[in-house]
């Protein structure tokens, strides 16, 4: 079975909107919660997360944002998240380019890798 391996980023903890996050993507997607906790993520785990990033301008402010609060740390299963509610997700209650409120893997075998960080 598929699992989903989410992060709801530490704007929408603050702001409380990790529930909601939560339901709409358990909504959109067929999908249901198995596993969550809030949590402040460790700065490797991070790194490993957004390794293919280590070269760009933006990978150490990246960085320091995800660890910067507690974030939420989820598994659904049952589908693969469509990119298209990923984005409507976060133009929904992100902050901005960075703060966009949600990471969600890409595949099956990003889910397995970015969930080891984690979990």
């Amino acid at each position: 079975m598929w699992k989903l391996f989410v992060i709801i980023k530490p704007d929408a903890v603050a702001r409380g909107l990790g529930t909601t996050i939560l339901r709409e993507i358990e909504l959109l997607e067929n999908v249901e919660l198995a596993t969550y906790k809030v949590d402040f993520l460790r700065r490797a785990a991070v790194e490993a997360l957004y390794d293919e990033h280590r070269h760009q301008h933006f990978f150490n402010d990246l960085i320091q944002y995800m660890v910067s609060g507690p974030a939420g740390i989820a598994t659904l299963t049952g589908g693969q998240m469509n990119r298209e509610n990923v984005d409507a997700i976060r133009k929904r209650y992100g902050l901005d380019f960075r703060k966009n409120s949600l990471h969600a893997s890409r595949t099956l075998g990003d889910e397995i890798r970015e969930s080891q960080c984690f979990l």
